[in-house]
C-alpha cells in the first residue's frame, strides 16, 4: 500500500496520508466512526470508465 492514493470506507472517500501496521490516517475528510471489520477499498491508477450499455429484462 502506498500514500498519495484513496481509499473508500463505507461511503466515505478520503486521501490516503500515512500508513503503519494499526493505523491508516485519512485526509480531507471528517473523521467518522466505522464498524469493526468494515472493508476498506483502495483506488490505484488502473481506473476506467466501461461505456457498455446494458438494458435489463430482455
Amino acid at each position: 500500500m502506498q500514500t498519495g492514493i484513496f481509499a473508500y470506507i463505507g461511503s466515505e472517500c478520503a486521501a490516503v496520508r500515512t500508513i503503519n501496521t494499526t493505523t491508516i490516517t485519512l485526509g480531507d475528510t471528517v473523521p467518522v466512526d466505522h464498524a469493526d471489520e468494515t472493508r476498506i477499498w483502495f483506488a490505484d491508477s488502473w481506473q476506467g470508465i466501461d461505456r457498455t450499455d446494458r438494458v435489463g429484462g430482455v
